[in-house]
């Protein structure tokens, strides 16, 4: 489906960048001899698809989330770890926090969901942001 969205738009009038879709790799796939050893260990070679990679949220907006949303006990290890480099926010336009919630016992920047008052918090306006992500679903339906 992702493959047919990106050939459907002829005119790059798509109202969202799409990462571009490059092939499905078979687990017998010579791909695999030169790139495994890439994988962290304990990983399995598998039927993979393999397409552009989301470039990561940068350091000054995961710093401000750190800041603001993480535990004071928890922000010198997240800070510093390796894997909360790879951050991507998923927007959750359709759901708040829990109120009087405290932060809670993990931390974690991959994924991570930001909810519609955090974003509210953050000056975003929500309801644009929904109504570009339904024009973009809209799109590709």
């Amino acid at each position: 489906m992702h493959r047919r969205v990106i050939a459907a738009d002829t005119t790059n009038t798509f109202p969202v960048r799409i990462p571009r879709s490059y092939e499905v790799l078979e687990a017998d796939d010579t791909w695999w001899d030169n790139n495994f050893t890439c994988f962290p260990p304990g990983e399995e070679v598998s039927r993979s698809y393999m397409q552009e990679r989301i470039p990561a949220v940068g350091l000054p907006i995961r710093e401000m989330l750190i800041d603001r949303y993480c535990r004071e006990a928890l922000k010198d290890a997240t800070r510093t770890s390796k894997k909360n480099e790879d951050c991507l926010i998923l927007l959750y336009t359709g759901k708040r926090r829990s109120e009087g919630r405290p932060p809670g016992m993990f931390f974690n920047l991959r994924n991570y969901g930001l909810c519609v008052d955090q974003m509210e918090e953050l000056g975003m306006n929500a309801v644009v942001i929904a109504k570009t992500l339904a024009e973009a679903l809209a799109h590709c339906y």
